[in-house]
């Protein structure tokens, strides 16, 4: 049995996934030195390896320039390629992007696009300038569904804010999910002011836009028929999330 037969127990395992650079390895060792190598980005502790035909599992990662083998490489290699598993199945969207693959291990991971962030913005009308999402839509016919998670604040008594996805398409204004508007309101009661944070995750789905590139963007403005309304989306430090994936 050679090394990750042993190992692993997968004596067909076929590793034919081409790595980024050369590799060299002295015979009867496990250091792997490389040139131009990606290591760190284009493997993980336990993915299985290939240096002319011999088989290893890779059980530490030190730089993307070295590595270490889970066994002695009998013969040894010089400015060799080197080859790990390759995904079982791949889906690319018109854009040559992946969206949707089973890895080596069969676990189904699907691309969404996201933007992530921390802040705050006191505006009551107008564009959240932070809260943004660049995306790529392949197909006319499809929708975005899109998530957004903030903090949102509404201050004083009987007043209510509205946040609203829109989406921008190269020089043109942000409008509206031609759809139905993506739109939540946050109302506040009582008699007295009350300055009341509350964090919360909303979605919707966005029909109507045509394929492209897009800007996904956060608007906010008092909600019709309460004027004067004080808005506030963020809070000390919390976390704010856009998620956005095409959908038939």
């Amino acid at each position: 049995m050679t090394t990750i037969e042993a190992a692993t127990g997968l004596s067909s395992q076929m590793l034919s996934y081409e790595l980024t650079g050369k590799v060299t390895v002295p015979a009867g060792s496990p250091t792997v030195t490389g040139v131009d190598t990606l290591f760190t980005g284009e493997l993980n502790v336990g993915d299985a390896i290939k240096i002319k035909n011999e088989k290893f599992i890779v059980i530490a990662i030190e730089s993307d320039l070295a590595l270490t083998l889970s066994g002695n490489h009998v013969a040894g290699a010089l400015g060799e390629l080197a080859y790990k598993d390759g995904n079982l199945f791949s889906i690319n969207n018109g854009n040559g992007v992946n969206q949707l693959f089973v890895d080596k291990s069969g676990s189904v991971i699907r691309r969404i696009a996201r933007a992530t962030g921390t802040g705050t913005d006191g505006a009551d009308t107008g564009q959240i300038v932070s809260r943004v999402l660049q995306f790529h839509k392949s197909n006319d016919d499809t929708a975005i569904r899109i998530g957004y998670s903030d903090n949102w604040r509404v201050y004083s008594h009987d007043r209510a804010c509205r946040w609203e996805i829109r989406i921008k398409t190269g020089a043109d204004a942000a409008v509206s999910c031609p759809g139905g508007g993506l739109i939540y309101d946050f109302y506040i009661a009582g008699v007295t002011a009350i300055n009341h944070y509350r964090s919360g995750s909303v979605f919707g789905y966005c029909e109507g836009i045509a394929a492209g590139n897009h800007e996904i963007q956060v608007w906010v403005s008092a909600t019709p028929g309460y004027s004067g309304s004080d808005c506030y989306t963020g809070w000390s430090g919390t976390r704010w999330t856009i998620e956005a994936e095409e959908v038939y």
